[in-house]
């Protein structure tokens, strides 16, 4: 990992594209010749300005429910479900955002949950019965911002593999069903909404701990690293208290529209650069839910990760560099291990496949 010259970046964008595309090559040349490996094609999950989930329900009745579900049933059961998910997702993004689904690329899709006949599972394949019923999710990006990271991948001569949203990937992080996610960047928050064990809704808004650093740097005449040294200590409370007063109505005003009226989880999770910081703890903690109209449990948790998953696959990395990666390295290498392994499965491949032909029809 590299952090990033904030100068690079204006309102959570990049502004010189051909600086941050310079860095990002020259740490990852170094690494090609440390690890004396040379690739083709790039896994990534650069974290976007705009990302749109859309979680879609489907009910196919299949009119043969005593014969089991073959490979060319499959694929024309996700070629409905997406032909309906996507219509409705056109729809929503063009009321929601004033876009057109032109607009837009699709960098990832999931079937989230399957029931047969009313039963959980976990395939459908080689499975019976007459009711199926998908719960599918679509994450997209503007195309635009595609372009910015193709753009960044061909200055280093490289292609892109997949593009893994740090948004999606990172709860899978948190073993709660149900958590707020707050990751606070360096110029922007990222709140991100778990329910029923999914990924549901992701908002940003730009403020991020550089307001608050750039702001004690002009007054206290320091330099930037002895601020973010002391940024958990009891120095600076009226900058801090400044700084929470607008990131706090940020906050409000983003998770009110996240949430859209339904009730507010009880747990949250602090991360990022600012995330860690004990004085944005208690800012939640005793947040003023109620002047958004947020309904919430009154009880309310910070709740940590849970690594043990990711530890458990890697393999060649050294304790010394795993104490220094951050989450967001940590979620980049469990999805990409789901992702060689969805590959690979036969859901996988026939959703992937029946997308691509709505994708490319459309």
């Amino acid at each position: 990992e590299k952090r990033q010259d904030t100068s690079l970046f204006s309102n959570g964008r990049c502004n010189n594209l051909h600086g941050l595309a310079e860095n990002i090559t020259e740490i990852l040349t170094e690494l090609e010749k440390k690890l004396w490996v040379s690739c083709n094609e790039i896994i990534t999950n650069y974290p976007f300005w705009e990302v749109h989930l859309s979680i879609s329900y489907t009910n196919h009745k299949r009119n043969n429910p005593q014969t089991i579900v073959d490979e060319s049933e499959l694929y024309d059961i996700f070629l409905q479900a997406e032909k309906i998910c996507l219509t409705k997702w056109a729809r929503d993004i063009e009321k929601l955002y004033g876009l057109k689904s032109s607009e837009l690329d699709i960098i990832l899709t999931r079937v989230t949950q399957v029931r047969i006949d009313g039963k959980k599972t976990d395939y459908i394949i080689w499975k019976t019965g007459e009711e199926v019923k998908l719960k599918l999710l679509n994450i997209t990006i503007p195309k635009s911002q595609y372009r910015t990271l193709k753009d960044i991948i061909q200055y280093w001569g490289k292609k892109i593999a997949k593009i893994i949203p740090v948004e999606y990937a990172i709860g899978k992080l948190f073993p709660q069903k149900e958590v707020v996610i707050v990751d606070v960047w360096a110029v922007q928050t990222c709140l991100t909404l778990k329910k029923w064990g999914i990924i549901v809704a992701v908002s940003k808004f730009p403020v991020g701990i550089h307001h608050l650093i750039d702001m004690l740097a002009k007054h206290q005449g320091k330099t930037r690293s002895e601020i973010l040294r002391e940024l958990g200590s009891s120095n600076y409370s009226i900058e801090k208290k400044y700084f929470t007063e607008i990131w706090g109505q940020a906050f409000g005003m983003t998770l009110a529209e996240l949430l859209n009226w339904s009730m507010c989880p009880k747990n949250f999770a602090l991360i990022g650069w600012g995330g860690n910081n004990t004085f944005l703890h208690d800012e939640i903690l005793f947040f003023p839910f109620h002047s958004y109209n947020i309904s919430i449990p009154q009880e309310r948790h910070i709740v940590w990760e849970d690594l043990s998953a990711v530890l458990h696959h890697i393999q060649g990395i050294q304790l010394k560099d795993i104490d220094t990666m951050t989450l967001e390295m940590y979620a980049l290498l469990e999805e990409t291990r789901r992702c060689i392994s969805w590959e690979s499965d036969i859901i996988g491949i026939s959703l992937k496949k029946a997308l691509r032909k709505l994708w490319y029809e459309a």
